[in-house]
């Protein structure tokens, strides 16, 4: 039969495991859960610096496109502002020469009737010649 008895050689097996795992736990495991969690901590930090950056781009993003639609608006208000202006320029050369053409339009009028009323008289006097004529012809 086996007998199971305390000796001095399992005590020291007892105590060299342990010192064992001691060693391991301080030495090995140790430095590992370290550096494992310091590893955890910085994923952790760039996820969350990950996140705010994410939010600063988006308010930039939405800073710019505010910015974009504002500058949109302001060229389309310029723009109109052209059109109108240039119109209005448009108008105003359209109304002179109207009236510069209604002003031609009299003098060559005016022109028309002068030089009209002079060849009737030009007219009337050559008639009256030739009539003079015709008559002393024919009287003679």
């Amino acid at each position: 039969m086996v007998q199971v008895g305390l000796d001095f050689t399992l005590i020291m097996q007892v105590v060299q495991f342990l010192l064992i795992v001691l060693i391991v736990k301080f030495f090995i495991v140790a430095p590992i859960h370290r550096t494992y969690t310091n590893r955890d901590n910085k994923i952790l930090k760039l996820q969350e610096d990950a996140k705010a950056s994410a939010k600063a781009m988006e308010a930039k993003r939405l800073e710019y496109e505010a910015s974009l639609q504002a500058a949109k608006a302001e060229i389309t208000e310029y723009n109109n502002a052209l059109a109108k202006e240039s119109a209005a320029r448009a108008n105003g050369i359209i109304d002179k020469v109207k009236s510069e053409i209604a002003a031609a339009k009299d003098e060559a009028r005016k022109t028309i009737a002068a030089e009209t009323a002079i060849a009737k008289e030009s007219l009337g006097k050559e008639s009256l010649k030739l009539t003079e004529d015709i008559i002393h012809l024919v009287t003679k």
